[in-house]
């Protein structure tokens, strides 16, 4: 079915989003897994997919590309590609933003704040991103992540 789609859609970004799911499919079809797994899967597809009419929108895929992935990452922990780097980033600049701000009014109220805004996110960024990377190889070495890369 996402084959057929993604021959007869026209916006790169609705070919972008039925490659994933094809990309997904593939990996999760190249796995070694329990029938009652694989049933289990099937039965979430055809879930998501039956609540909808033939003329679905590029964003109503893209919904539910969403809630695939994440329902894949609850059940058995397989997660995509880069998932702890960027969640990793994201929490890094938010600790270091906070950090970055606390300092930086420590030391001198009127332009310390926005010194240790900027040097603080930064540096958040980069540890969230080191930590990240470094739980992704966990992942990746434990055979959790889903291949979600895609060719153009």
């Amino acid at each position: 079915m996402f084959q057929t789609k993604l021959e007869r859609a026209t916006k790169k970004s609705e070919v972008r989003t039925f490659k994933k799911f094809v990309a997904i499919l593939t990996d999760l079809e190249k796995r070694s897994m329990e029938e009652l797994q694989k049933e289990a899967i099937e039965k979430e597809l055809n879930r998501l997919l039956s609540a909808s009419d033939p003329k679905l929108k590029k964003k109503s895929f893209t919904r539910k590309l969403g809630i695939f992935t994440t329902f894949l990452q609850n059940n058995y922990s397989l997660v995509p590609q880069g998932h702890y780097t960027s969640l990793g980033m994201i929490m890094g600049m938010t600790m270091g933003t906070s950090f970055g701000i606390a300092i930086g009014a420590i030391f001198d109220p009127a332009t310390g704040i926005a010194i240790g805004l900027s040097i603080g996110t930064g540096i958040g960024m980069a540890i969230g991103m080191a930590i990240g990377a470094v739980k992704d190889k966990e992942a990746l070495a434990q055979g959790r992540v889903i291949n979600v890369k895609y060719e153009c």
